[in-house]
């Protein structure tokens, strides 16, 4: 089923490649850095977006040296929906899923712990976000935005051997400055 809906999703963007413009953007933001990649059909622009965070700490306790290094990978899809044209500026609406996956370890002494790695493999996280922008267009392929919005993350310990499931929700705001591009096609 999966695979069938990937092939008609793919079908159904080269059918559109004729009326639509193929779009890159970037975002660097407070919280973390994106680049998207989609297409522009008219008010609408479908991506796929991909996002990273990793960060390490290091830390010597008497004479025992801790090492921790944590990574999140963020992929996601979403669409843009430009819903107010003025002059050379565009407002739109931004709605998103991205499915994180953590992966990370921790060593004392030199000495790999296997169980924070089992730990971390057991975090299921799911999240999502909503958004509302502006872009100002220097012409049909450049323009140079911002957004404000709002990103929803849940995550749940999922680790069957224990008699525990840890459950966590984050909705943090953003704001990010956007500079988009796009290539071929008609800008509308």
């Amino acid at each position: 089923m999966k695979k069938a809906i990937l092939l008609i999703s793919v079908c159904l963007l080269f059918a559109f490649k004729g009326y639509s413009q193929f779009s890159f953007g970037v975002a660097p933001g407070l919280n973390t850095n994106t680049a998207y990649f989609g297409f522009k059909l008219g008010p609408v622009v479908p991506y796929v977006n991909f996002q990273y965070a990793g960060g390490s700490m290091k830390t010597d306790d008497t004479g025992v040296e801790t090492k921790y290094n944590v990574k999140l990978i963020m992929p996601g899809v979403g669409a843009k929906f430009f819903f107010i044209t003025k002059n050379k500026i565009k407002a739109y609406a931004n709605l998103n899923v991205v499915k994180p996956f953590v992966s990370g370890k921790l060593e004392v002494d030199g000495e790999e712990i296997p169980e924070f790695k089992d730990m971390i493999k057991n975090i299921s996280l799911l999240g999502g976000g909503v958004g509302f922008g502006v872009e100002y267009f220097f012409d049909d392929n450049f323009s140079i935005g911002g957004e404000y919005g709002l990103t929803y993350i849940h995550g749940v310990n999922d680790d069957s051997d224990n008699d525990y499931k840890v459950s966590i929700n984050g909705m943090p705001t953003y704001s990010k400055i956007t500079l988009s591009y796009y290539f071929g096609g008609k800008g509308e």
